[in-house]
């Protein structure tokens, strides 16, 4: 997962909320790497960072709060919504300022490459056609049996998903509309299943799984690359004050999640 977060459990306590553990490991040659994170769902809130974790991400209100314990800062993410963050409109715009300071000659070739941006951009944007498909697989993730799915695009492999039956999964629904609230969110996918699923479109095909994903493998070019799973799940764990910004931190609004 690119954005690997300290780990340690919430306390099980009977109350509402959900936590679980969302692990990302490498499957390429010679590639160990390995992450895993703590997460807190409840009722569409979710918090990425057990209780002493140096850096916890909350999502709530539209907006991204990164709360840096070492610091004692937190950084608001403003433009953390799918559309709203881009940053190579930015990146664009600082072309396009660099093109109108040259002369004509060399001006059309910086206009050309911005122009070039930002028509690969809105080709990112655009909803990416993905089918799923049940297969007559199984697996078993601690113990919980679960089916697996294809993702396919321009009918190759992209994903396999290991779906278990909601009725299997303690607080599969706060799961569910945790990862469902991610979905709205620029690199919510990554923090929800460690994969990045492209910019919109990735939450329908999900939902109509029947399930609760346990595990996403991701493919390119017919090999497994990366394997993510969910462990270690806990329904009835203290929310609340796990999601309100601590007091007497350094507050700072940034554009883009760091």
């Amino acid at each position: 997962m690119r954005y690997a977060l300290a780990l340690l459990l919430f306390p099980v306590l009977a109350e509402a909320g959900t936590s679980y553990v969302v692990t990302n490991r490498s499957l390429e040659p010679h590639d160990t790497s390995r992450s895993l994170a703590q997460f807190l769902a409840d009722g569409g809130r979710v918090r990425a960072g057990g209780l002493d974790a140096s850096t916890v991400y909350l999502f709530e209100d539209a907006k991204v709060y990164v709360v840096d314990n070492s610091s004692r800062s937190v950084r608001v993410v403003t433009s953390a919504l799918v559309g709203q963050s881009n940053e190579t409109e930015e990146r664009i715009k600082i072309v396009e300022a660099a093109a109108a300071q040259l002369p004509p000659e060399k001006r059309t070739v910086m206009e050309k490459m911005a122009a070039d941006m930002r028509a690969m951009d809105e080709r990112r944007r655009l909803p990416v056609p993905r089918e799923y498909r049940l297969t007559d697989r199984s697996e078993a993730i601690e113990g919980r049996s679960c089916r697996i799915w294809e993702g396919l695009e321009s009918d190759a492999k992209r994903f396999e998903l290991c779906v278990a039956a909601a009725s299997d999964v303690p607080g599969a629904a706060d799961i569910m509309e945790g990862m469902k609230a991610l979905s709205h969110y620029s690199h919510g996918s990554i923090f929800a299943l460690g994969v990045k699923l492209g910019e919109v479109g990735w939450w329908p095909g999900i939902a109509n799984l029947g399930g609760v994903p346990m595990l996403i493998r991701e493919f390119r070019n017919g090999k497994a690359v990366s394997e993510t799973t969910l462990t270690a799940i806990h329904a009835g764990v203290p929310g609340g004050t796990l999601f309100d910004l601590p007091k007497g931190y350094t507050r700072t609004e940034v554009a883009f999640i760091p």
